[in-house]
């Protein structure tokens, strides 16, 4: 019973983030390449399934307490599992009381799609080279001064 925890096309395709990747990250970033390498060099906003799934592994449901940044995500079924079709790939939710380890998550009521897009977009375009010295502690200002909930 290992805890499962979908991060869905119902989350990230309403997400985009990289829209401000051009302009803002640094020539040299890794990720504004990944970007325009996924994406196109002219425009680098992308639906962002894997960016929340990251940010979720990151705050989990709790937020992080210590640095004033409220739970985000909450869970959107109580019981159920993913079922997969082996031959095209569909999944599907499927309902079932006796399966309580897996979950598929959305926002919290009082977190906006915006909200998201501001903290994913805010960590995207920075410096990798910034964290260099620093080993976590950008990471932390960032969060204490740029989110908006």
């Amino acid at each position: 019973n290992v805890p499962i925890t979908y991060s869905g096309y119902e989350l990230g395709s309403q997400i985009w983030t990289g829209q401000h990747l051009a302009r803002e990250a640094p020539a040299d970033s890794p990720v504004l390449a990944a970007y325009r390498w996924y994406g196109d060099r002219c425009n680098t906003t992308l639906k962002s399934y894997d960016p929340v799934t990251v940010l979720y592994g990151f705050l989990g449901l709790g937020g992080w307490a210590e640095l004033g940044v409220a739970p985000m995500f909450e869970y959107a079924n109580a019981d159920g599992y993913n079922s997969v079709d082996a031959v095209d790939g569909i999944n599907t939710w499927v309902e079932d009381a006796s399966v309580r380890n897996q979950h598929w998550l959305r926002l919290r009521p009082e977190v906006t799609v915006s909200d998201v897009e501001e903290v994913l977009n805010r960590l995207l375009v920075q410096s990798p080279h910034a964290a260099k010295d620093h080993s976590g502690q950008m990471i932390e200002n960032l969060l204490r001064s740029q989110l908006p909930i």
